[in-house]
């Protein structure tokens, strides 16, 4: 005849050993998140700020497109600020621990300029000053091609 211990500890231990396997399997490394056209998450959010950088100039000279401006550079910082949680494929690959966690560090602050400079365009178009638009666009393409250099693989892969 069954205990009452046994009826008290036979739950707790299933409890336990779901607790451990969830545990375990999210201390696995997962994959980099894939969209439907397989490009990793990364690469999707830094297609989207690519756009972005084009069309908000292309906006600014249509009638009204202030307001369409200002509202594509909210959503993009918002992309920006999801794209520093992301770790390129080039980093993620590194073999040495330290090495790979001293690049994931200067890809966020490298990610932090970037939001800068969109939070520096933003200004500069709130201000109507068509040469600060300017500078920041050119600051933006810079920052792009030292962050391309810098952490995005030869085959193009993020």
């Amino acid at each position: 005849m069954p205990t009452r211990r046994l009826f008290v500890a036979v739950p707790l231990l299933v409890l336990g050993l779901g607790v451990g396997l969830g545990l375990a399997a999210a201390a696995r490394p997962s994959e980099p998140a894939q969209g439907g056209d397989g490009k990793s998450q990364l690469a999707q959010y830094m297609g989207e700020l690519n756009a972005a950088v084009r069309s908000i100039p292309k906006a600014l000279e249509e009638e009204g497109g202030r307001e369409k401006a200002l509202a594509e550079l909210a959503r993009i910082q918002k992309v920006v600020v999801d794209a520093k949680a992301e770790v390129p494929a080039t980093v993620a690959s590194i073999e040495d621990g330290k090495k790979r966690a001293e690049e994931a560090v200067h890809f966020r602050v490298e990610m932090n300029a970037l939001l800068r400079g969109f939070l520096d365009l933003e200004d500069a178009v709130l201000q109507q000053d068509d040469k600060a638009v300017q500078k920041a666009l050119r600051k933006l393409g810079e920052t792009k091609d030292e962050g391309h250099s810098e952490f995005k693989g030869k085959g193009g892969e993020r």
